[in-house]
């Protein structure tokens, strides 16, 4: 069986990071980007100051879908030149595939095929999971929320 859901966010992370730059280069606008320095509104309207650039693209339904899907999805979604990748990749702080996994039973489990692993490596990414139990009392989008990164 799989994960009764999940979330995928490709995530990069960089001081000098250039979000209309990186989005030029993949081919796809991003789900939330921002420069370093820049102000951000939060939801309840307070303001912050990104502390480091980020882009990221997220398939945003935490969903029954396989993780593997979500990931060949948004991947698919970017270019598949892995010049540009590494290129990209290369200079930044963090660039990875986050994946929040949500158990409702004892125990629930997936592989990830040797196909999706090496598209993960040659594009120079990590991949990393958040595991939450179906006890962890929280609101699953506000988990989203918590994992945007400075």
């Amino acid at each position: 069986s799989d994960i009764s859901s999940s979330t995928v966010t490709i995530r990069l992370f960089g001081a000098k990071l250039d979000p209309e730059y990186i989005t030029q280069r993949l081919g796809c606008l991003p789900s939330f980007a921002a420069k370093t320095g820049e102000k951000l509104i939060k939801p309840n309207g307070e303001t912050r100051i990104v502390k480091k650039g980020f882009w990221r693209l997220r398939y945003g339904e935490s969903d029954a879908v396989i993780v593997e899907d979500k990931i060949e999805l948004l991947l698919g979604k970017l270019t598949d030149n892995l010049d540009v990748w590494q290129e990209i990749t290369k200079n930044l702080d963090v660039a990875d595939i986050f994946c929040g996994l949500f158990i409702d039973e004892f125990n629930e489990g997936f592989m990830l095929s040797s196909t999706i692993m090496k598209k993960i490596s040659d594009r120079g990414l990590k991949i990393g999971f958040d595991i939450y139990s179906p006890a962890a009392s929280h609101d699953r989008e506000k988990e989203q929320d918590e994992c945007i990164g400075e």
